[in-house]
This record gives C-alpha cells, structure tokens and sequence, in this order.
C-alpha cells in the first residue's frame, strides 16, 4: 500500500490561489466568491467580489467543503 502525503497549505499558498481563481474569473467577466480550506477544512481565505451576489459567499465556502469531504471538484458531482 502507497500513501500519498501533501505539505499544509499556507496562508500564503492560500492568497496565491484566491489571485488565481480572481484573475481567471476577470478573463471570464463573471464576479465570484472564492472559499480555501485547509484539509481538516478550516477556513484559509476568502474573498467576495465587490458585486458578487451575497449569496454567493456561503455557496463558495459550501461547495469547497464538498469537495473536500468528497475528494472531487464539484463539477464532477453534478450528475450525481
């Protein structure tokens, strides 16, 4: 049997990937929330665009507790 293990996110790792998810959703012209959670699924960082919908903050941390209680990224849920 093979494990499988990854360093910690950091604070810092968590910043880089809130800039990513930003940038790529400015390219898409969509405002979002963007939710990172470290892998026992405490809260990193979390960011709301000035006018994304309220709404959407609880969405984006719900779906990233899904995907990590799941081991899969939410898209891949939709058909189930």
């Amino acid at each position: 049997m093979s494990t499988t293990t990854f360093a910690p996110l950091t604070t810092e790792d968590a910043e880089q990937l809130i800039a990513t998810a930003r940038r790529a959703a400015e390219d898409a012209g969509v405002t979002v929330s963007v939710t990172v959670l470290d892998a026992g699924g405490h809260l990193l960082a979390f960011r709301r665009d000035d006018r994304a919908v309220l709404i959407s903050g609880e969405t984006s941390t719900r779906k990233a507790y899904t995907a990590l209680q799941l081991d899969a990224p939410t898209a891949d849920l939709v058909d189930a």
